[in-house]
């Protein structure tokens, strides 16, 4: 008998789950719908795209040309080429680096930070929500400031404590591109 109650019980249980769980979905239909057309749908067309000969000679009347597209692009020949194998090989090292950085930096602060022991964690705690709180533009102004090769912050310690000659952050593309990712560690990794 108690076996038979308890089967009725669990069949009632797993009916409200069930309910629950569409429930759940009709409201987060919104956000999947919106990620979906706004995110997921562009990324498809552009890859599409990739494979025909749409530009601005055939905006409207476009064809599949199939691989012809790469095959130009990765052509040492073709005068593209020299533009866009560097540009793919500093965007895999800026989205290796950057992602890399921030994990690594955001898992250090995170054991850092929940040590019993640390003294005052709870204002390391604090300050590590200005990054969260202050808007992006704001941010990357204040890293233009704080980058730059004649009054810049960095360059006045790196010159002043540790004898260091001025770097170009901002004039030399290397130090930029080292410049960018140090303040997207920054920025990425507190958020």
């Amino acid at each position: 008998m108690a076996a038979v109650a308890q089967t009725g019980t669990t069949s009632v249980v797993r009916k409200r789950r069930r309910k629950v769980d569409w429930v759940a979905y009709g409201y987060l239909s919104p956000a999947l719908v919106t990620i979906c057309v706004l995110s997921i749908v562009p990324i498809f067309y552009t890859i599409y795209i990739s494979f025909t000969n749409f530009n601005q000679m055939h905006f409207t009347s476009y064809q599949f040309v199939g691989l012809q597209n790469y095959k130009e692009l990765l052509n040492p020949h073709d005068p593209l080429s020299n533009l866009f194998i560097p540009t793919l090989v500093w965007t895999i090292i800026y989205a290796l680096c950057a992602t890399g950085f921030s994990y690594l930096v955001g898992l250090a602060l995170a054991v850092l930070l929940n040590n019993k022991h640390m003294r005052e964690a709870t204002v390391y705690r604090t300050l590590l929500i200005i990054p969260w709180a202050v808007p992006t533009l704001i941010t990357m102004l204040a890293w233009q400031g704080l980058l730059n090769d004649q009054y810049g912050q960095i360059n006045g310690l790196l010159h002043g404590v540790f004898g260091l000659p001025r770097i170009p952050w901002l004039t030399n593309a290397t130090w930029a591109r080292v410049a960018i990712i140090i303040a997207n560690v920054w920025a990425v990794s507190h958020t």
